[in-house]
């Protein structure tokens, strides 16, 4: 038993610790993801051990004290010392919930991840894309050739007021404000089944303005309003290639593998975008490299994060949107 209050002693200094730092801040959204994953591990386990802790301690209380009760004349040295030993833990884990409710009250000043639950629009689905029941993943076809996620495509209803006539994808379910900052993960993922040709687009994943992202079928060529990356053929190379568009402009250009039938490819993306300061970052969650480095974003109005697929006549496409956090520095994790 002592052996577990220093473990519940640890993993709550630990946890505070965690709790302390800026996550998601500056341009270390590195450190941001690896550290909300740690975080995403150590929060369980302080809860179940803290609940398993009270109550083995209160159980062992009725147990004990039943017995000093009925043996109150009989009652030895030991017995008392094992009595006070689980108050004496009672006690901590008690304290424990004190400080973090203190701190959630007391410390404005410690940034925390909190819960963004923002899904893909069926409101705004274009009827030439697809989306799953789940609202989590966009296709480019209706009934995908390759097994590429757990997901599948299902008939959502089409032609509200919201619907996107032009844009080849759909919106997120919620805008991005000043002065969030808000951090989501998404999986892309395509399989070639015949050889692209010219410039195919492939997918884009970006952010605008709701008076541009239904202007053309996809946002990175808009002039302005608009920041995406997007993963398309390059009709000089002939090789699949990503880019950082805005304002009519392409950027950082990487090569991302063949154009040829039989390839398939999957990338796992993290976007950071900071509404305070007009930056976006995009990187690869799989190396933790900087991909796009979007700075002078204009944040005087909402933006609506994009998602678009493509080349669904040579290509299956999807897109999945895994977790999305908002940071906030007077949001904590509850015990």
């Amino acid at each position: 038993m002592c052996f577990l209050q220093v473990v519940l002693v640890l993993a709550v200094s630990t946890f505070s610790k965690l709790q302390a730092q800026s996550l998601c801040q500056g341009v270390d959204l590195k450190n941001a993801i690896i550290e909300q994953k740690v975080m995403e591990n150590i929060r369980p386990f302080i809860v179940e051990l803290m609940q398993t802790q009270h109550q083995h301690t209160m159980e062992e209380c009725v147990r004990v004290c039943d017995r000093k009760v009925k043996q109150t004349h009989n009652a030895t040295k030991h017995q008392q010392e094992f009595t006070l030993k689980y108050e004496n833990i009672s006690k901590r884990v008690d304290e424990n919930a004190a400080i973090v409710r203190e701190m959630k009250q007391t410390n404005p000043d410690n940034i925390l991840l909190e819960d963004f639950p923002m899904h893909m629009s069926e409101s705004s689905l274009n009827p030439r894309t697809f989306l799953s029941l789940d609202r989590k993943s966009l296709f480019n076809s209706r009934n995908p050739w390759a097994n590429l996620t757990d997901g599948v495509p299902v008939d959502w209803p089409s032609g509200g007021n919201n619907t996107l006539e032009n844009y080849y994808g759909v919106r997120g379910s919620l805008p991005l404000k000043h002065p969030d900052t808000v951090c989501f993960e998404v999986d892309a993922y395509y399989s070639i089944y015949f050889n692209l040709t010219g410039r195919n687009l492939l997918f884009e994943i970006g952010i605008g303005r709701d008076s541009a992202i239904d202007n053309s079928h996809y946002i990175g060529w808009e002039p302005d309003f608009t920041w995406s990356f997007v993963v398309s053929r390059d009709d000089v190379t002939g090789r699949v290639k990503s880019a950082c568009q805005s304002q009519q402009k392409s950027n950082d250009e990487t090569d991302v593998g063949n154009s040829t039938a039989g390839t398939q490819h999957h990338m796992e993306l993290g976007i950071r975008v900071n509404m305070a300061d007009g930056t976006m970052m995009v990187i690869d969650r799989s190396s933790l490299a900087i991909i796009c480095n979007f700075t002078n974003i204009d944040v005087t109005k909402n933006l609506w994060p994009m998602f678009g697929v493509y080349a669904k006549s040579s290509t299956d496409v999807v897109v999945t949107l895994r977790h999305s956090f908002l940071l906030s520095s007077r949001t904590w994790i509850n015990l």
